[in-house]
């Protein structure tokens, strides 16, 4: 009863609801397929906290930009490697067991991780860019800042605003 009312009727949250210490809690919820459009320099442990709290300000290095951001192709064999594991996982018990031949189950798996892992530092660098807002996150934030008061463009302040920042700071 109460998932379905928080669903239909509850209040909405923004993305960093319990004052969270790390990075992934300056993210919009749900977070973009790239994570960040720029990577983030990190210069303590909790570097989320300390920028919201005064301190070290978070900065981002120069890439990902008009260029965008560098994804990994897909690959099949990190599913091979994980099979490999599956027969380890499944022959060590059996072993301990003394079940006949439960050994070569063991062999095979070690062989289907190993050949898993070759055959995927094999297929090479690939990969694909994504394009990030990085330049409309700057117009946009340029728009919003003349369009709030100047209360609101704090950095503790809510409604996706405070993420908006730190996407577009080197930027601006």
């Amino acid at each position: 009863m109460n998932l379905v009312w928080t669903a239909f009727k509850g209040k909405k949250c923004s993305s960093d609801p319990w004052g969270g210490r790390t990075m992934e809690w300056s993210l919009p919820s749900p977070v973009p397929e790239y994570n960040f459009a720029q990577s983030p320099i990190i210069a303590a442990r909790d570097a989320y906290f300390e920028d919201k709290h005064g301190g070290r300000r978070i900065g981002f290095e120069n890439d990902g930009g008009n260029a965008g951001v560098h994804m990994p192709s897909q690959s099949w064999m990190p599913l091979l490697a994980g099979a490999g594991f599956l027969f380890i996982g499944l022959g060590m018990p059996m072993m301990s067991m003394h079940i006949p031949h439960a050994g070569w189950l063991v062999i095979t798996g070690l062989a289907v991780l190993f050949v898993g892992i070759w055959l995927w530092a094999l297929e090479g660098p690939g990969g694909y860019m994504l394009k990030t807002p990085v330049n409309l996150c700057r117009k946009l934030l340029t728009r919003m800042t003349r369009l709030l008061p100047p209360e609101s463009t704090t950095r503790s302040s809510s409604c996706g605003f405070f993420w908006l920042q730190i996407a577009c700071s080197s930027e601006r």
